[in-house]
């Protein structure tokens, strides 16, 4: 039996390094340090003038690990004069904000009046993590700006991750928790959730026929493809685009959209990472061609599952549409138009230990 315990799910901070870029009117150290299991931010200010206004530019982006893939999921120039008398207007910084004012004696109003300032110790472990960034790494820019016209006095980045942590309660009266709150790591991770398939194909060139297994547990979700290739196919386009939908499933924005050409594709798996870890589970799955040309002939993907397909951790908790358009630029037609329509969800493993 599993020990007894419950708990809510939430998304938890950890900052890796900051990086400055100051000026001689504020002079800025900031530094990271570990903080029990997770890290703090240790930050310094010598402010050489009375600055009475003051506007804050603030670019928050989803990356991976190594920085190569990122998207900006935010970015905002607000006065920072009448965001510290009504905080609630912009969540971001409000979260920023409040664990500075905490943890140290950075002004609340403005002006910013010359002197000396310190946080000690911000970890933002307690921070209320919008809704809508995903678990993944991050980087947040923060640009500071006086005058008139506008100048920059400092600039800041600060890169960390966001975690999927699981609050505990094994028994013990939530009271107890208060000053030291027993966060779990729960390892995650994003997958694909089918809720239906939309299919157009030009039969004088492919014909592809499909069966969509859904069984009562959805990230079992598969899907066989029969294709038949009724003529030889010299080259091909594929647009591939990936888009989330609104709260309401109305609209549908673009997040991702790539050109491919795959016959040098094939040549040259290398060129496009994701196209190549998507193509690399599909030929795990059936007969697909490797170059080109290619057909006519009979191909075939088995028990290919959404929930295999890697997804990157930029893309947000949502409904979503893929869409897959290839085309014959020779003949100058579409080829196959594939939509798939779901959800991503978050898969939680190891809950308890």
């Amino acid at each position: 039996m599993l020990p007894h315990a419950s708990g809510v799910l939430r998304n938890v901070v950890r900052i890796s390094r900051v990086e400055v870029i100051d000026t001689p009117i504020m002079r800025v150290n900031a530094t990271v340090a570990q903080h029990g299991s997770g890290s703090a931010v240790d930050v310094d200010m010598i402010v050489a003038q009375d600055l009475p206004q003051l506007k804050i530019n603030a670019v928050l982006t989803i990356r991976t690990k190594n920085g190569k893939g990122q998207a900006a999921l935010y970015n905002n120039t607000i006065n920072m004069c009448d965001f510290l008398l009504q905080k609630s207007w912009n969540r971001l910084l409000q979260e920023i904000g409040k664990e500075f004012m905490c943890r140290g004696n950075v002004p609340s109003r403005c002006p910013f009046r010359s002197g000396t300032y310190s946080v000690r110790n911000a970890t933002f472990a307690k921070a209320r993590v919008p809704s809508f960034i995903p678990a993944s790494y991050f980087l947040v820019d923060m640009n500071l700006l006086n005058g008139n016209p506008l100048k920059l006095i400092v600039a800041t980045r600060c890169f960390g991750l966001v975690n999927a942590f699981m609050k505990v309660n094994e028994g013990t009266p939530q009271s107890s928790f208060d000053n030291n709150p027993p966060f779990r790591f729960c390892p995650s991770q994003l997958v694909a959730v089918g809720s239906r398939i939309e299919l157009k194909n030009n039969i004088r060139s492919i014909n592809i026929s499909y069966t969509f297994h859904i069984p009562k547990q959805l990230v079992n979700q598969s899907i066989d493809f029969e294709i038949e290739v009724s003529r030889q196919i010299k080259d091909m386009k594929l647009v591939l685009g990936y888009y989330s939908a609104s709260r309401n499933g109305t609209t549908y924005s673009a997040l991702l959209k790539r050109h491919v050409d795959l016959c040098f594709f094939l040549r040259n798996p290398k060129s496009d990472r994701l196209v190549n870890r998507v193509y690399q589970l599909v030929k795990e799955h059936g007969n697909m061609p490797t170059k080109c040309p290619f057909g006519p002939g009979s191909f075939y993907m088995r028990d290919l599952k959404p929930a295999d397909i890697p997804i990157p951790l930029f893309l947000p908790e949502a409904e979503f549409m893929l869409e897959l358009i290839y085309r014959s630029e020779v003949r100058s037609e579409p080829l196959v138009e594939f939509r798939f329509y779901g959800r991503l969800m978050r898969i939680i493993e190891k809950l308890f230990k």
